[in-house]
């Protein structure tokens, strides 16, 4: 969720509120982000792009693997590992107006980490992700 506020024509400057949770991650982010809407002679459309610097946390499994001294046996452990990181995105893409204040947009999503937060399926984790958003703006 966010909002924001238009100080100008096209540019609007908010802050958001991202939670995400599945089976086996969850996600905590908020922080500043602006943005700028490319007015076209198309009225149902508006491109637009976007940046936002969030506080994230993260928690997601990970696996330790034991070794007993006494048997020599390697077992593996489910553990978890919680992260915070400073997180810049930057976002862009289409908004189709479905009403004069209703809008839903598709954005791809670049985002750099200052730590390792976002998983991967091999179980390591890495700094970077992109990835596709599908939102809906409503505009007061």
């Amino acid at each position: 969720g966010g909002y924001g506020y238009f100080f100008m024509d096209y540019l609007e400057v908010g802050g958001l509120l991202q939670v995400s949770r599945d089976d086996d991650n969850t996600f905590f982010a908020i922080g500043p982000k602006v943005e700028y809407n490319f007015e076209l002679d198309v009225p149902v459309v508006i491109p637009f792009v976007g940046a936002s610097l969030l506080f994230e946390q993260s928690k997601f499994p990970t696996t330790t693997l034991v070794t007993d001294p006494k048997t020599g046996i390697t077992t593996s452990v489910p553990d978890s590992d919680q992260k915070r990181a400073l997180v810049l995105n930057v976002y862009g893409g289409p908004k189709f107006f479905i009403s004069d204040n209703l809008a839903i947009n598709f954005d791809l999503v670049l985002s750099a980490a200052t730590d390792n937060i976002y998983p991967h399926k091999d179980g390591g984790s890495s700094n970077v992700d992109a990835h596709l958003e599908l939102g809906l703006n409503y505009y007061f």
